[in-house]
């Protein structure tokens, strides 16, 4: 397969991770769009998503309110459905399992 018939068979299931907690700024308000931490691509049907470990590590260094559980991960991942009118859906994946766990592997 080559890289252009995989980017067309992952394309409608790429996912882009946005930050749940912004520190607020009262000059600029919030931002028109949220800001994207990383991407990465649905890869079951239950909702498993895989990304890159240098964005898993961006996540940990995402703002978090004060009393936030450590199982909170402080992100949303949104997938960019696009319409048969040609526009563009936000849509926001659902959490199974009520947080986000990650599996890190290294190469030895």
């Amino acid at each position: 397969m080559t890289l252009m018939e995989s980017y067309k068979a992952i394309k409608k299931a790429i996912v882009a991770f946005c930050p749940k907690y912004l520190p607020l700024d009262a000059e600029s308000g919030p931002p028109l769009f949220p800001p994207i931490v990383g991407t990465g691509f649905i890869a079951r049907e239950d909702g498993l998503v895989i990304t890159n470990d240098h964005v898993v590590r961006a996540f940990q260094k995402l703002y978090r309110p004060p009393g936030t559980p450590e199982s909170d991960w402080g992100v949303y991942a949104l997938l960019l459905h696009h319409t048969a009118a040609g526009q563009v859906e936000i849509l926001e994946l659902p959490r199974f399992g009520g947080q986000l766990t990650a599996w890190v592997s290294s190469r030895s």
